[in-house]
């Protein structure tokens, strides 16, 4: 999906609960923290790519709800002050 105009809305429109991925690239889209919720549903999921997105870090704690992820690219967000805690 990286690339391409899919944000938070198209993730939810996804389907991500029935996701068997194990990893998703969503570098350079509109997502933001907001998508967080339908990513945790893809309870498969080892590796995440949000580099140059919206993404901020304030949703990072719907992602411990997959208990899967051991890699996150971030690279190139900025994050907020509460995203870091």
């Amino acid at each position: 999906i990286s690339g391409t105009q899919a944000g938070d809305l198209g993730l939810r429109n996804l389907g991500l609960d029935r996701c068997e991925l194990a990893e998703l690239e969503l570098g350079n889209t509109t997502v933001s923290d907001s998508g967080f919720e339908a990513i945790a549903a893809c309870g498969k999921l080892r590796r995440l790519g949000v580099g140059y997105t919206l993404v901020q870090g304030d949703g990072l704690a719907k992602l411990r709800e997959t208990g899967t992820l051991t890699e996150i690219d971030f690279k190139g967000n900025a994050f907020s002050e509460r995203g870091m805690q």
